[in-house]
């Protein structure tokens, strides 16, 4: 019998890192005050797609680029020109929408492809215990904007690879 070294499995999940930038509080000194950030890694289970609903996915994601670049173009453009501060506000409001349901596709995605936490995930609630996996955990962690876009770095780093070591 032959040895096995890979076994086609219909769902591939990965534990993946996902580096965290944390902002610190500004520290002062005889010179210019200094931001700081901490770097934390928490660790979740990442369904990895296959090629045809991968390529399913980049073209939904390309189609809906497309229209908010020019429903954010249009946006934009009423803004600047907008003759009255109401026509502007409603323009700046349709802006913010438009930015809203980016952040909120994004989330919808990450909730879709990441499955699970493996032990020692390292993500605590606010009395100290361990958080457990659901998709609200997902929404609550992608409403801070560095950690939806760790949760990306991590998503994107198990479908490309290590671009920095060749893979």
């Amino acid at each position: 019998m032959a040895k096995v070294s890979f076994v086609l499995d219909d769902d591939l999940v990965v534990t993946a890192p996902v580096n965290i930038r944390v902002p610190k509080s500004v520290t002062t000194s005889a010179t210019a005050p200094r931001q700081a950030f901490a770097s934390k890694t928490i660790f979740v289970d990442i369904r990895v797609p296959d090629e045809d609903e991968l390529e399913e996915v980049q073209d939904r994601i390309r189609r809906d680029n497309e229209a908010v670049v020019a429903a954010l173009t249009d946006a934009e453009t009423a803004r600047l020109t907008a003759t009255d501060d109401d026509a502007r506000l409603a323009a700046e409001a349709r802006v913010d929408a438009i930015r809203k349901t980016l952040r909120d596709a994004a989330t919808e995605q990450l909730k879709a492809f990441i499955v699970g936490l493996p032990d020692n995930h390292g993500i605590g609630e606010q009395d100290g215990s361990l958080a457990v996996y659901s998709t609200d955990l997902i929404e609550r962690l992608c409403k801070r904007r560095h950690i939806r876009n760790a949760l990306w770095d991590a998503f994107l780093g198990v479908l490309n690879g290590d671009p920095k070591k060749g893979n």
